[in-house]
């Protein structure tokens, strides 16, 4: 039956008509495709994010320099964070707090969190979530991220439209004296010259 129907298509195929139409055709379903890929890239928040390291004021005076998630929206209009966690793992990634964040106040930090449209917007990370998760660590996660350069930690935002960023959070960790494996490092940064400078008599 097959053959017959082939043998019957074979001379249109073949004919002026089917010349004319295929490339119209062919054309169409590419501009189709091509249209389709462009919407779902553009419909993608375009989010990129580092660790980075501020100072936090609180409400009693007091004030620290603490580790920081900013996050880059290249888009036109703002996206919003509804989840906010830390992964642990060199390759495979597992949950190891389900709330990434840790703000003075109680009721600050609480979802959905903006991130402004074609800027930076920063949010403060748990350094004592981040230093107990890099504490749990295997001697096996420091020989890999040591030997392969591979971080430990993570962070991971996903917005509410879907977007999911994961972003390497190593530098979350407290940074007076460092593993080096935790600054994935080979040899130990110089001293800074405050450090390194006489005291004075």
């Amino acid at each position: 039956m097959m053959k017959h129907i082939i043998a019957a298509l074979m001379p249109l195929a073949n004919s002026k008509v089917a010349a004319t139409i295929a490339p119209a055709i062919i054309s169409t379903i590419f501009g189709a495709i091509t249209a389709l890929a462009v919407f779902w890239f553009k419909s993608r928040e375009p989010l990129n994010g580092a660790i980075v390291w501020q100072w936090q004021y609180y409400p009693n005076g007091q004030e620290s320099e603490e580790p920081f998630v900013a996050v880059q929206n290249r888009a036109a209009t703002p996206a919003f964070i509804k989840r906010a966690r830390l992964l642990k793992g060199n390759f495979i990634k597992r949950e190891a707090s389900r709330y990434a964040f840790s703000y003075p106040e109680m009721t600050d930090g609480s979802f959905p969190l903006e991130i402004a449209a074609q800027g930076v917007s920063t949010f403060p990370l748990s350094q004592s979530s981040a230093d107990k998760i890099l504490e749990q660590a295997y001697w096996f996660n420091k020989l890999i991220s040591y030997v392969l350069k591979r971080p430990f930690l993570w962070v991971e935002l996903k917005t509410i439209s879907g977007r999911r960023i994961v972003i390497p959070a190593n530098d979350a960790a407290d940074f007076q004296d460092r593993p080096l494996w935790i600054d994935l490092h080979w040899f130990p940064p110089p001293r800074p010259l405050w450090a390194s400078a006489p005291k004075e008599n």
